[in-house]
């Protein structure tokens, strides 16, 4: 059997996009949030003039226990920021909360990242309210997953 084409890293960092880019007000069922994501991007320049809401999915350092020489596990930071701009008369500390607690929502709806991890947990939330010269707000969303590749393997997962 050929190799996977991304590694497990990769595939969950993929996954975590699809989570945050799945947030959809406007959807009926299933979770309910309060925004519709706009546009996921990876690590590039900051153009929150971009669609908005904007989120930026970026996977971070890991940890690594491969003591058994048959399986490496791993627990991978990460973080997802979001930007929106602030429309005249909008209550920007409200509106920023609810766009953070819908991200966080959506990361733990599925903490085995459709079965590539074993968990995933949010660690931790930042907020970054406007300026008068800076008119988007802004968001941190960090957390951990937690996976398994074969030993010395980082494209094929550990299914046991």
């Amino acid at each position: 059997m050929p190799p996977a084409t991304e590694s497990v890293r990769e595939r969950v960092i993929q996954d975590l996009e699809a989570a945050v880019a799945a947030i959809d007000a406007t959807a009926g069922g299933g979770l309910l949030y309060y925004n519709t994501m706009g546009e996921v991007v990876r690590w590039e320049a900051w153009e929150p003039e971009r669609r908005s809401p904007l989120a930026m999915v970026i996977g971070l350092g890991s940890t690594e226990d491969d003591s058994t020489h048959q399986v490496t596990t791993v627990e991978m930071s990460f973080v997802v920021i979001v930007s929106f701009e602030i429309a005249d008369g909008a209550n920007s500390q409200r509106d920023l909360s609810r766009l953070v607690d819908d991200v966080r929502r959506a990361i733990v709806a599925d903490p085995q990242r459709s079965g590539l991890a074993l968990d995933t947990h949010v660690t931790g939330t930042d907020y970054q309210l406007p300026s008068d010269d800076w008119p988007y707000a802004g968001g941190r969303v960090e957390g951990n997953v937690t996976y398994r590749h074969k030993y010395g393997d980082p494209y094929s997962l550990w299914n046991s």
